[in-house]
């Protein structure tokens, strides 16, 4: 019998039952009243799983499914995948990875800044920064510094 296993989990399996391997032989060999390297060597004996190792360097690691945040934002979902399928939980039923919208322009995650809580991008083409609802909240300068607008309220 054969199971396919990207090769991390096998690293991390090994080495588990490796250590599940000695104890079991350890607590045999008190109940057998047997030395211990006895029952190893009947233990190496036993039938083993083949494994087929899969290369997981190339399997991403957070959900490259594209959501959309308010109207007009669109973002990656970046939730952990589960281990293989390139996908999370959620997207497991989406089979096709979609490409990034020729339509749309880049926009980059700006640093949260310590003023303000609220996610913005930077469409750095444009010089525009946006917030998650895709309002337009303030410019990139001439010195690429942001400048984000205050709204006074009047009353």
């Amino acid at each position: 019998m054969s199971v396919s296993i990207p090769q991390t989990l096998l690293a991390t399996l090994q080495a588990a039952f490796d250590a599940e391997a000695k104890r079991v032989a350890r607590d045999a060999a008190k109940l057998l009243r047997v030395p211990e390297k006895d029952v190893l060597e009947v233990i190496k004996k036993v039938p083993k799983v083949q494994f087929k190792v899969i290369d997981d360097s190339e399997i991403p690691t957070s959900c490259p499914i594209f959501k959309r945040l308010a109207s007009t934002v669109l973002t990656r979902c970046r939730a952990p995948c589960i281990l293989g399928t390139g996908r999370c939980a959620h997207h497991q039923k989406q089979m096709i990875i979609p490409d990034v919208p020729d339509t749309k322009n880049p926009l980059t995650r700006v640093k949260r800044l310590q003023e303000s809580d609220q996610e913005l991008w930077c469409d750095e083409e444009a010089r525009v920064i946006y917030n998650a609802a895709g309002e337009q909240v303030g410019q990139l300068t001439e010195d690429d510094t942001i400048e984000i607008y205050e709204l006074e309220e009047t009353a």
